[in-house]
């Protein structure tokens, strides 16, 4: 196959497919910490990042994949161990068998704001673990000496042209903000209505004559305050909720990052026999005319 000659690491080599375009790959797995890949190559559109194309390139960090990719390839990067950061394009359609094996590095897969397919992909990257939270800072929902109230600001990567489709630790970090905003935010928070749900399920494994099919099911109307209140760019786009084990983030476009659910399997001790309760406790984010 055709190689394109470079005075970096980052050499690539290419597949031709019938209809003129083409699929790249890496040619050597010796590579620099950044990789893009060419939107064309010799001439020909590059479609796809081939099966195994960045296969055992450990020095890689960051992946840039060009606008006009429509497939990534079974296995593209496997055992890029240091792999942290992948940009896809707004026209990718396929995700082949497991991309991204053995890449326990990646805490960051970002898209361009507004892309379409963005659900779609971010669907099929359910096999990352679940975001985690991280809350920076102390002082959120206090009032400082000058005044002023310290609530959560969450600043997406980059410059806003960017959107998340996985990020192991987003954080929120806690920001002074004038009592007027507050107040503000706190009246629009008004319109939604944060709520913990609590259901309690039966798992008997021996007749003691609880049903199986029981379950109970309550709901619990929590406080908003400064504390819960999320910011983005100076608008409020979201509620938080940081106690009794959550740390979870609920966001009005229906996204959430961190711990929203939490289960608690408990055995109980029944005469003449015992059974195991599950106890589910979610967070939910609604509006109130929606109750």
């Amino acid at each position: 196959m055709p190689k394109q000659e470079s005075k970096t690491k980052n050499t690539f080599r290419y597949s031709v497919k019938e209809n003129g375009e083409c699929a790249v790959f890496m040619a050597s797995q010796e590579t620099e910490k950044t990789v893009v890949f060419p939107e064309r190559i010799d001439g020909y559109q590059v479609t796809e990042i081939g099966a195994g194309a960045c296969n055992g390139c450990q020095s890689v960090e960051t992946v840039i994949i060009p606008e006009g990719v429509r497939k990534i390839g079974m296995q593209a990067f496997r055992l890029c161990k240091s792999l942290s950061h992948i940009h896809l394009p707004s026209t990718l359609e396929d995700l082949g068998y497991t991309p991204f094996l053995y890449c326990h590095a990646i805490s960051l897969i970002t898209l361009p704001k507004g892309a379409c397919n963005a659900a779609a992909l971010q669907k099929e990257l359910n096999f990352f673990d679940k975001p985690i939270l991280a809350l920076q800072g102390e002082g959120a929902g206090k009032i400082d000496e000058n005044g002023k109230t310290g609530i959560y600001t969450y600043t997406p990567y980059g410059d806003g042209a960017y959107e998340i489709l996985y990020e192991k630790a987003p954080s929120l970090t806690v920001m002074p903000y004038e009592k007027a905003e507050v107040d503000a935010f706190l009246q629009e928070a008004m319109a939604y209505s944060l709520l913990l749900e609590e259901k309690k399920t039966y798992d008997v494994y021996s007749s003691d004559g609880v049903d199986p099919n029981d379950v109970d099911i309550s709901h619990f109307p929590l406080p908003i305050g400064a504390a819960n209140l999320i910011i983005e760019n100076g608008a409020l786009v979201g509620l938080l909720y940081a106690k009794d084990g959550f740390e979870g983030a609920l966001f009005f476009n229906g996204t959430s990052l961190g711990t929203v659910s939490r289960v608690h399997k408990q055995l109980m001790l029944g005469h003449p026999l015992d059974y195991y309760m599950y106890t589910t406790r979610t967070l939910y984010l609604k509006k109130s005319q929606d109750m």
